[in-house]
């Protein structure tokens, strides 16, 4: 990954600075698989966060969604499996991680436990976005109306609130830090 592990987080971040077996060992839900997702923000005429489009011939197909996706055991951290999903993903290098949503925990059709983490992410450069085929065919950059008009179509609807949660949040930083 190089360069895209070249990163800095806030001091909440910290709790998910741990490889993802000793942070799953040490988390009281004990979940299966950790997926780590990620929320990026922009400003141009009205704040817009990145969402992109599953492929046609993968699960929940034309569906939409932030980055994310598995953290693997060799990865770094937590946090670096979310950084590292970004970047394959999006192309996107990561400057900070600002933010952890809360964690959401769901069971999947094969009974596994997942833990999804989202992190707010601020990037070097949210320009020149390259995707990955194989997951994804298109992305857009989206305002709070759309989200809130459930346009695009989601994967789930709990989407729908982290993507809200993510705006407060971004504009709530952007107001004590700019």
């Amino acid at each position: 990954m190089g360069d895209s592990e070249i990163f800095t987080f806030e001091e909440l971040i910290s709790e998910f600075n741990h490889p993802v077996e000793t942070y799953r060992a040490n988390h009281t839900l004990k979940p299966d698989i950790i997926i780590g997702g990620a929320i990026v923000y922009r400003i141009q005429q009205v704040p817009q966060v990145l969402v992109v489009q599953r492929a046609e011939n993968d699960s929940y197909p034309n569906k939409w969604e932030v980055p994310g996706g598995c953290v693997d055991v060799d990865d770094t951290t937590v946090v670096h499996g979310a950084i590292r999903e970004l970047f394959e993903e999006t192309g996107l290098k990561a400057k900070k991680v600002l933010h952890v949503l809360t964690p959401r925990l769901f069971e999947g059709n094969d009974g596994k436990r997942f833990l999804k983490l989202t992190f707010l992410v601020d990037t070097h450069d949210c320009s020149c976005v390259v995707l990955d085929p194989k997951e994804h065919q298109a992305f857009e950059w989206i305002s709070r109306v759309e989200v809130e008009n459930q346009r695009p179509k989601f994967v789930h609807q709990d989407l729908v609130e982290e993507i809200l949660t993510g705006f407060d949040f971004f504009e709530k930083y952007n107001k004590e830090h700019l």
